[in-house]
């Protein structure tokens, strides 16, 4: 599927581990419910795609790839072993809402706008990362790097804060905390 253009491409509840989608165009595509394991999409882009529930193992989504208003609820993207990367990427109103996101690595990435409402995002890396108006309600932000961040009107309303890293060059901006639980406080 390199530099391939599916428009309209019904790809729900396929399995594709190993699929190479570098460089592919998905518009509109339907991914709900599919099985992506150790699959390549650097450099890709998706528009309007459709990916809630999906199943996301050891893949990769880096290097200028764009996934702008993408439906990624309630998907299950995490691996210890070998985190989801998505490194240099943008997502602009991409929704990650009730989705498990363990261990992912969102360094230097755009997330403008995006819907992280519930998730569950324990020891994933936003180093360097724009969070620009990024819902984080609810979420489970335990272990959490913020190192080097950049967030303006970033909503913490009721998240999770326990062992969250940052340092002195995280900009952190008019931010909502309200009924959040925040600490550093080692076990």
């Amino acid at each position: 599927f390199r530099r391939t253009h599916m428009k309209k491409t019904d790809l729900q509840n396929a399995m594709l581990e190993e699929a190479i989608f570098s460089g592919a165009k998905l518009n509109e595509t339907l991914l709900e419910g599919a099985r992506l394991k150790q699959a390549n999409f650097k450099r890709a882009q998706f528009k309007k795609t459709k990916m809630r529930g999906t199943n996301i193992e050891e893949a990769v989504f880096q290097f200028r790839v764009k996934l702008n208003d993408i439906d990624l609820s309630q998907s299950n993207i995490s691996s210890k072993s070998y985190p989801v990367k998505f490194k240099y990427g943008t997502f602009e109103k991409t929704n990650f809402e009730k989705s498990i996101l363990t261990f992912a690595d969102f360094k230097k990435a755009t997330l403008k706008k995006t819907n992280f409402k519930f998730a569950g995002l324990t020891n994933v890396t936003f180093q360097g990362a724009n969070l620009d108006e990024t819902d984080f309600t609810g979420a489970d932000l335990t272990g959490v790097t913020f190192k080097r961040s950049k967030m303006n009107l970033p909503i913490f309303k009721q998240a999770i804060l326990l062992q969250v890293e940052y340092d002195r060059k995280s900009d952190f901006s008019n931010m909502v905390f309200s009924e959040a639980i925040i600490s550093n406080k080692s076990n």
